[in-house]
């Protein structure tokens, strides 16, 4: 049987993003950060840019730190089928990464009742570096299990010179699997497959590419692009999920 690629999360994107302390809707900061740290929802860190749409996740750690630095967030609670196999995958990217740290991302599983049944925290994704990288991994909730959310810790030491960013984007959780039960794998953007959008440039107008998963609440993907007589195009990593695209001229 197929995988069904519908995915569970809520604002998977942190394109909504709420006026309180949480850094988006549907997500949580379950743990005031220590000074030091932050956890913010933005549109650019430095010359970094979301891998789609207009906002990501940023986790900032900072020294010195005493204790140290840390940073947590995670999703709220939502439904899933408990002992039914699942692909989790997201985006992930590192553009600063001075001392140590060890980033993890966190699994936590509720029953009927609303207790507590498991969680995890799991390291791996520390060694990505500074661009985009699609990391997946299956996982299989608790039998018993009826919800869960989805979070991640950058755990920097308190060295005092410590600086770790770790931009997060496009979260996933989706019934079926393509891996083995506890595996993981990590995709360069550079080695992933991918789609070509091409439209003919016309000189001196200005183009907005733009993405949806479902002709609907279409959002940028990259920047405003100026036509120069040729034809132009961008490339955007396939995924399992549906994806439409359209080319608007913006042009003032």
């Amino acid at each position: 049987t197929p995988p069904v690629f519908d995915n569970a999360v809520l604002n998977p994107g942190f394109e909504t993003s709420d006026v309180s302390s949480n850094p988006a809707d549907d997500w949580t900061i379950p743990i005031r950060p220590n000074q030091g740290a932050s956890m913010t929802v933005g549109d650019a860190y430095g010359a970094m840019r979301p891998h789609r749409g207009s906002k990501m996740l940023i986790l900032e750690s900072t020294g010195p730190g005493a204790p140290a630095p840390n940073v947590e967030v995670r999703s709220v609670e939502f439904g899933i089928t408990g002992g039914t196999p699942y692909t989790l995958s997201f985006w992930v990217a590192h553009p600063v990464k001075v001392a140590g740290a060890n980033p993890q991302y966190s699994l936590f599983y509720f029953d009927e009742a609303g207790g507590l049944i498991s969680n995890s925290f799991t390291p791996g994704i520390g060694s990505i570096g500074a661009d985009w990288t699609l990391f997946s991994a299956a996982v299989t909730p608790p039998v018993n299990a009826v919800r869960m959310t989805i979070g991640w810790i950058q755990a920097a030491s308190a060295e005092p010179n410590v600086h770790w960013v770790t931009l997060i984007d496009d979260v996933s959780l989706s019934e079926g699997t393509l891996l083995e039960a506890g595996t993981s794998v990590t995709v360069a953007a550079s080695a992933a497959p991918a789609v070509r959008i091409s439209w003919p440039g016309v000189v001196g107008r200005q183009y907005q590419v733009r993405a949806s998963a479902g002709l609907r609440g279409w959002v940028d993907f990259g920047g405003v692009t100026t036509g120069a007589g040729e034809v132009m195009s961008t490339t955007d990593l396939m995924t399992p999920a549906a994806q439409f695209y359209r080319v608007d001229d913006i042009t003032p």
